[in-house]
This record gives structure tokens, sequence and C-alpha cells, in this order.
């Protein structure tokens, strides 16, 4: 193993320091395997709660590191992924199945739309600072994100799982928003209503754009789905 440029000295360069030692002692080695079989993520929302109520003052405190604490899990996890890219795929295979199986999907979907609920609602109250961070938040993803996949810039067959994995979780969704959104007075049903309204008073108020803008992208989009289909038709 190569020694690393560190960028800079704290606690987890101290950690990692440390780390290296216990890790050649089998008893710490041991230990930790012991915690880890007994972890009980079913009592996280107890942990929670008590940091919380007993004193609010000294979670806020945890709470104001959070950033921090997120972006070392988030740097360790991708360290992480990249160290696995050197792994051959048929020894990762059964090690990913059964990580991703073992993972509560459904405790995770709840958390990303109570999240979404939670950034909504600070966003009504603060005007429009929680769009700003969003969408620079958003920008930083997607920059990231297609760097990722992109390869170097190659392409890449790698990609056609993500879809395979992805397509069924969207078709699912598609299917809950639409019932969701045909249910009278839902909240999806009342955003959707929203939305359309808001739609068609950007219409109103701005002519020019539909007509000059919308219009002829609307038509392009038409022209472009049906090129194929005229195509067969023709043949």
């Amino acid at each position: 193993m190569t020694e690393e440029i560190l960028p800079g000295a704290g606690p987890i360069e101290g950690v990692s320091r440390v780390l290296r030692e216990l890790l050649g002692t089998p008893r710490f080695k041991k230990t930790v395997n012991t915690l880890l079989s007994e972890l009980d993520p079913g009592n996280a929302a107890l942990l929670v709660r008590t940091l919380l109520w007993e004193d609010p003052v000294f979670f806020l405190n945890l709470v104001a590191a959070a950033p921090d604490v997120a972006n070392t899990a988030i740097t360790a996890l991708l360290e992480l992924c990249r160290q696995f890219m050197n792994f051959p795929p048929e020894m990762l295979a059964g090690f990913m199945a059964g990580t991703v199986d073992g993972l509560d999907a459904e405790r995770l979907g709840e958390t990303a739309g109570t999240v979404l609920l939670l950034v909504g609602r600070q966003e009504v109250i603060a005007g429009g600072s929680g769009a700003d961070a969003a969408k620079g938040f958003g920008a930083r993803f997607r920059t990231g994100l297609s760097g990722a996949l992109a390869g170097g810039g190659e392409p890449s067959d790698e990609a056609t799982p993500i879809v395979d994995m992805v397509m069924p979780a969207l078709e699912s969704a598609a299917a809950r928003l639409g019932r969701e959104a045909a249910r009278e007075g839902s909240g999806t049903n009342v955003a959707v209503g929203r939305l359309a309204e808001g739609i068609k008073e950007i219409a109103a108020r701005n002519p020019d754009l539909m007509r000059a803008v919308a219009a002829p992208l609307l038509e392009a989009f038409r022209q472009a789905f049906a090129g194929p289909e005229a195509g067969r038709e023709g043949s």
C-alpha cells in the first residue's frame, strides 16, 4: 500500500493512523465484528429522539456539523466504490447483491420523500433562498454524476445495468404518482392542479414566449415523434 499525500492533519487523519495500527490486532477486529453483528438499526429513531429532546442545544450543535459528517461519509463511500472498481466483477457480484438486498429500500424512499417535504416547508418560509441553494446543489450533483458515468468521456456498456435497475423504480413511482394524482383532494392531485394553473398563467402573461418559443418546440417534438412512425407507415 503506497503512502498518499493527505489534505491536512485532523481528527480523521489521526483516526486513520490509529486504525492502521489497530487493524493489525486480531482482538480489535473481533470486537468490531461482534458489534456489527449485534447492530440494531431499528433503534436509530430512538437514538435521534433521545438526542433531540434530552438536550436540544447539544443536538442542534451536532446538526450544525452534519454537512461535515455527511461529506466525510460521502468521500469515504466514493473512495470505497473506486477501490471496488479494481476488483473482478465476479468477485463483487454476490457481495453487492447481498448488500443491496439488505438495505431497507422502503425506509430509504420514505427518508428521501420526508427530506423533500422538509425542504419544501423551508422554501415556503425562507422564500427564494431555499430554491437558490437547491439549484446550486443540483448543478454540482449533475456535474459529479455525469463525470462518473462518462468514464473519461468514453461510451460504456456499464450504464446498461443502471438503466435496467432504475426503470422498474421509475415505473413503480409513475404508477403511484398516477394513482395519487387521480385521487381527488390528495396532495399530488392538488399539486398537479396548481402546476397546471401556474402554466396557464405563465402562458397568458407571456404570449410572445408561447408563440415564439413554446409553440416551435412543441411542433419540433411532435415532428420528431411522428417521424419514425411516418417512416414505418410509408415503407
